[in-house]
């Protein structure tokens, strides 16, 4: 027997084993489920006897077993005596030449830079002109809609006027009351758009 008029008798007989098995599987668990029945019935009543169906099944399963025996008989002798395939046999082989090797110019690896990003962080935009600290500070501009960074200035508010008020009260007449006027401590903080110049917002001191 040739090697190509036994492959479809191997793929009858590997067929045959796999319907065996699932038949043998299906038998097997048919055979547990009665055994424990079997089992709890004698618990309950010492007189039932063995059921019929349980006894041909385990006859029947005897038989599945040794029809896999001979199949996988049959298989083993079909697979020893197959013969190898010979070099005649063999698809021929085609020696191509190498594909050929080109050298590509280098690519310029200086088109990136890979720069460290700066210490410093970047300065926050204040989007809330309520929100502007005492110094300059970078925020958009009602007026003019530009982001810009204010521009601080001081003029005279409530707590310039209050400390005028009680350096008078305490004799401090001879010049000493208009003192809070000179210091920008004493005034109130504006913030300007160095753009338009109009006024963002200011923080009073009182």
């Amino acid at each position: 027997m040739s090697g190509t008029s036994e492959i479809p008798v191997l793929e009858n007989v590997l067929e045959e084993l796999y319907v065996l098995g699932r038949r043998q599987l299906r038998l097997e668990e048919r055979c547990a489920i009665l055994m424990k029945q079997y089992e709890f019935m004698r618990k309950a009543n010492t007189d039932v006897e063995k059921p019929t169906e349980l006894a041909k099944i385990e006859k029947e399963l005897e038989t599945l077993e040794k029809k896999k025996e001979e199949q996988l008989q049959r298989k083993n002798s079909i697979i020893n005596q197959k013969p190898l395939q010979t070099d005649d046999h063999r698809p021929p082989t085609h020696n191509f030449p190498p594909p050929p090797v080109y050298d590509l110019p280098c690519a310029n690896t200086n088109i990136y830079s890979n720069t460290a990003p700066p210490s410093t962080p970047a300065p926050e935009v204040i989007t809330d002109v309520e929100d502007l600290p005492p110094f300059s500070s970078k925020t958009q501009c009602p007026s003019c809609e530009g982001y810009v960074s204010t521009e601080i200035f001081y003029r005279v508010g409530s707590a310039t006027w209050l400390l005028c008020f009680v350096a008078t009260i305490l004799g401090c007449v001879a010049g000493c009351c208009v003192m809070p006027f000179c210091f920008e401590g004493t005034k109130d903080i504006g913030h300007r758009c160095p753009k338009c110049q109009k006024e963002i917002h200011v923080i009073q001191r009182l």
